[in-house]
C-alpha cells in the first residue's frame, strides 16, 4: 500500500511537471513571407521611467527585417529571433523638450515562450554598435545614457491579432521591462553615477510587409 501511494504521488508530480513544460513551450516568430519588413507604431504613449522623472515621445516607430530561417510548411517561414531599430521624436524628458538618439542601437527579441492561446513573451536585449548607446538629452542639458544590456526584470508580451486574416495578422507588443541600467550626465544630479531603476512601459502594434510593400501576416507561436 505504501509503495502504491508513493507511485501515485510520483505520477501526479510527473503530470504536473509535464503540464508546466507544456505551458512553457518555446515559441518562434512566424511570417507568410520569407523576408518580411516589420513596422511598429506605439499605441498611446510608451514611457521610460527613471529616478529623475519620465521620458515620453509623441512619435515612436520600430523597424526591422524578419528573415525566415526555414520554411516549416508551404507559405510559412519561421525564425528564433527578430531585431528592430527604435526611433523616438517629439519627446520630453523630466518636464522639458528632449531628443532621443538611438543611432547604432537595436532591440533584439529572442527565446520566446508560449504563455497561452495566441500569447507569448520574451526578454528584450538592447544591442549597440561599439561605442554607441541610447542617449536622451533634454533642453536643460541633462543627459541619460542607456548602454547595451539585457534588463534584469520584466518581459515583453506578444499577442497575435487578426488571426483569421492571412495578410493582416499582426502582433500587439506590451512592454513592462524593469531593471534598466542608465548613467546620468551633463546637468543631471549624480553625474556619472549608474542607476538600475529604469523601467520601460507601453504598447506597440507591429505589422509585416513583403519586399514589394504588400501586407503579409506575422505572428508568434
Amino acid at each position: 500500500m505504501r509503495n502504491a501511494k508513493a507511485f501515485g504521488l510520483a505520477l501526479v508530480a510527473a503530470m504536473a511537471l509535464g503540464a508546466v513544460a507544456a505551458s512553457a513551450a518555446s515559441a518562434t516568430y512566424d511570417s507568410h513571407s520569407e523576408s518580411t519588413v516589420l513596422e511598429g507604431t506605439q499605441v498611446g504613449v510608451n514611457e521610460f521611467h527613471t529616478g529623475l522623472g519620465t521620458v515620453k515621445c509623441k512619435t515612436a516607430t520600430f523597424e526591422g527585417t524578419q528573415s525566415g530561417g526555414k520554411e516549416v510548411e508551404e507559405g510559412v517561414w519561421t525564425t528564433d529571433s527578430i531585431t528592430v531599430h527604435p526611433e523616438y521624436t517629439k519627446c520630453t524628458a523630466f518636464g522639458l523638450s528632449a531628443t532621443v538618439n538611438t543611432e547604432g542601437c537595436n532591440y533584439v527579441f529572442s527565446e520566446a515562450t508560449t504563455t497561452g492561446e495566441n500569447k507569448s513573451h520574451s526578454e528584450v536585449h538592447i544591442e549597440c554598435d561599439p561605442g554607441k548607446a541610447i542617449v536622451i538629452t533634454n533642453f536643460g542639458g541633462c543627459t541619460v545614457t542607456v548602454p547595451e544590456q539585457t534588463p534584469t526584470e520584466g518581459l515583453v508580451d506578444f499577442e497575435n491579432q487578426n488571426v483569421e486574416n492571412t495578410s493582416e495578422r499582426d502582433v500587439l507588443v506590451t512592454s513592462t521591462v524593469k531593471g534598466i541600467h542608465y548613467t546620468r550626465g551633463g546637468s543631471c544630479a549624480d553625474e556619472g553615477v549608474t542607476h538600475t531603476d529604469g523601467e520601460y512601459t507601453g504598447e506597440v502594434t507591429v505589422k509585416g510587409f513583403d519586399t514589394k510593400g504588400e501586407p503579409t501576416g506575422i505572428w508568434v507561436t
